[in-house]
């Protein structure tokens, strides 16, 4: 890649070939967290997260951090990702598929592409839906340890995830 810069006062300059600034990262968590960056936006991650209202509206800065704990899985049909009353253990975004949320009195929705499934809430937070896959199902699975290290960086966005879980009616933000 190439680059114009403008500089407006005086200053140094210096220039690392890509094959010196990797072989000073490997071994590094910055080399583990580029590689997990580029693997995502290769996957759709980062274009996933701006189709989701909540994460659309982080900052660069924090999608980078956050990219890091997302792990793409494929679930099949008919799996129960997790039952009403089962601890909060982790997050889902939707990539391909669909995904039922019952609550205990039959009330049904759905979350589709972009969606996040599940809880925010603090330890000891359990469920108040139970989700099961439609259809093969490819999801990032963002787990709640991975997911309060995220929030511990960046409270507000805490707060903000907190706020919207309590606007909605299901588990789907």
């Amino acid at each position: 890649r190439t680059a114009d810069i403008l500089a407006y006062t005086e200053m140094e300059v210096l220039t690392v070939t890509a094959r010196d600034f990797l072989r000073f990262v490997e071994g590094t968590e910055i080399a583990r967290t580029l590689r997990l960056v580029a693997e995502s936006r290769l996957h759709e991650g980062w274009p996933l997260m701006n189709e989701n209202n909540l994460l659309a509206k982080l900052s660069v800065k924090q999608k980078t951090q956050l990219i890091p704990y997302m792990r793409q899985r494929t679930i099949p049909s008919e799996r129960l990702l997790f039952r009403a009353g089962d601890r909060v253990r982790c997050l889902y975004l939707i990539k391909e598929g669909q995904v039922r949320l019952t609550r205990d009195n039959g009330h049904e929705s759905r979350g589709y592409r972009g969606a996040l499934v599940g809880r925010v809430k603090s330890d000891g937070e359990r469920h108040t839906v139970s989700a099961i896959t439609e259809s093969t199902t490819v999801v990032y699975v963002i787990s709640m340890s991975d997911l309060k290290i995220f929030f511990r960086e960046n409270p507000g966005t805490h707060v903000r995830f907190l706020a919207a879980e309590r606007g909605q009616i299901t588990e789907t933000l």
